[in-house]
């Protein structure tokens, strides 16, 4: 056996074969067995991390000390842990020491019960039922901008649907006072007024470019107030980790701590801001068109108030399930890195013993199990998109042959309004629906990530809590 300088050597148990091979080096043994006592030069007593006794052999039996009462009295105040029985074998350029049960604080009482208030297991994927409460989203928002920020994104939002909202009434409006003027001169009237169409177009162009504006401005500031929202929750994660005691990673899969700061990150970062965003658009462009439809014509509000219904109905229906289905993705997910993980890190150890194949198939059947519940979430959004596009058919016929019943008392500005706007709610209905159960179902992860966060917040002392 040949040692180089500087080499650390970790043994199970004092043996004689590597006595010759470590008679010139600095050995510390840490154990509780205290037949090897009267063969070390130095004795050192710890308990709680701090020295009870040091002395020679020889002095603790000059001192009348009895060890073994240390000893016992030690373990009765200690919690009840499997003790550390690892010889540690240095070189003399360096010292190791065995670090105690407790995190070693300055302060030993406060850490001591810092400590023991922690709970070390994370919460699971389970956790995500119920329903999103509001405070959730305002703990969403505040944390990636302040109140004034979050008001004026809200106001920029209205401008800006009021503005697109605009083109098309004053579209309508300028084609009626188009036939008008049509009317009256080819029925010899009198024309009272000259059509000024510099000022329309101009109207009309200005309006065009506000819409442009403003949709820039909201999708900027949406983008802004998420990506920060995202970034704050992650900072406070690492930090809960960083600070978190070694029997965290002990008890929890680093496959489940991975999935939180991968894809539940990744999901913030990415799929939130669009998705938040589309639903921002297509709802506030649908409460438009309605508004512009029912003043319009005032009987559109008819059919209108059940298409809601069955929408607010199809769309709790649909969160309950794809909450579940959620989870179950979520839940079968986090093996998988666990899997992973910790074949890389014990791959020598598969080669060795030729288990590669079992541990593929592991792999397989782990990665299986999270595919039927990805295909499960992947389905039961269109199942959603299926019913609501065929609702949302429904409704366009009712309002085309409407219009075709009422057509001698409504105006051809009216009727291509209403037509244009009923294909145009057609679409963004459904979508709407569709994006808002997907944002539900993102934020629902907030709660994970609260709870991730807050779980190992203690009051450490930046100053002095870490023994530097």
């Amino acid at each position: 056996m040949c040692l180089h300088p500087g080499v650390l050597l970790l043994i199970t148990d004092p043996v004689s074969s590597v006595q010759s091979a470590l008679k010139e080096k600095i050995t510390i043994l840490v154990t509780h067995q205290l037949q090897y006592l009267k063969d070390a030069n130095q004795i050192l007593i710890l308990r709680d991390g701090k020295m009870v006794k040091r002395g020679t052999y020889t002095e603790f039996l000059k001192s009348e000390v009895d060890v073994f009462s240390l000893f016992e009295k030690g373990n009765e105040q200690s919690e009840p842990s499997p003790v550390l029985e690892t010889p540690t074998l240095i070189s003399e350029s360096s010292v190791l020491s065995q670090p105690s049960p407790r995190p070693l604080l300055k302060d030993a009482a406060l850490g001591d019960q810092d400590t023991e208030n922690i709970q070390v297991t994370l919460p699971l994927e389970d956790h995500l039922e119920g329903k999103v409460s509001f405070k959730t989203y305002e703990n969403y928002f505040t944390a990636g901008a302040d109140w004034p920020v979050i008001i004026f994104l809200i106001l920029v939002n209205i401008t800006a649907q009021v503005v697109y909202t605009l083109q098309d009434w004053w579209l309508a409006y300028w084609g009626n006072i188009q036939r008008d003027l049509y009317f009256k001169v080819y029925g010899k009237e009198d024309i009272i007024f000259i059509l000024d169409l510099n000022w329309y177009f101009t109207v009309y162009s200005g309006l065009i470019v506000s819409t442009i504006l403003f949709g820039i401005t909201r999708s900027l500031l949406i983008f802004y107030v998420l990506v920060n929202s995202s970034q704050t929750l992650h900072n406070k994660m690492l930090e809960s980790i960083l600070r978190a005691p070694v029997l965290f990673f002990n008890r929890n899969p680093i496959g489940r701590i991975l999935n939180r700061f991968l894809k539940d990150i990744g999901q913030m970062d990415d799929l939130l801001p669009l998705t938040f965003l589309d639903f921002i658009q297509t709802f506030l462009l649908m409460i438009g068109v309605v508004g512009v439809m029912v003043a319009a014509i005032p009987w559109i509000a008819l059919p209108v108030i059940p298409l809601a219904i069955i929408f607010f109905v199809l769309r709790w229906y649909f969160l309950r399930t794809s909450r579940d289905v959620k989870r179950l993705e979520c839940t079968t997910q986090s093996p998988v890195f666990s899997h992973l993980a910790s074949s890389l890190r014990g791959l020598w150890t598969i080669r060795a013993c030729k288990a590669e194949q079992s541990f593929q198939k592991l792999f397989d059947t782990y990665q299986d199990l999270h595919s039927e519940a990805w295909f499960l979430l992947l389905t039961t959004s269109r199942w959603l998109a299926v019913y609501l596009d065929v609702i949302c058919a429904i409704f366009v016929t009712v309002i085309a042959f409407g219009a075709l019943i009422l057509v001698e008392t409504l105006t051809p500005g009216q009727v291509g309004l209403v037509l244009s706007l009923t294909l145009t709610l057609m679409g963004i209905f459904q979508w709407c629906v569709r994006q808002s159960a997907e944002v539900e179902n993102m934020v629902m992860f907030f709660f994970l990530f609260l709870a991730f966060s807050s779980l190992l917040a203690v009051k450490w002392h930046k100053s002095n809590s870490y023994v530097k």
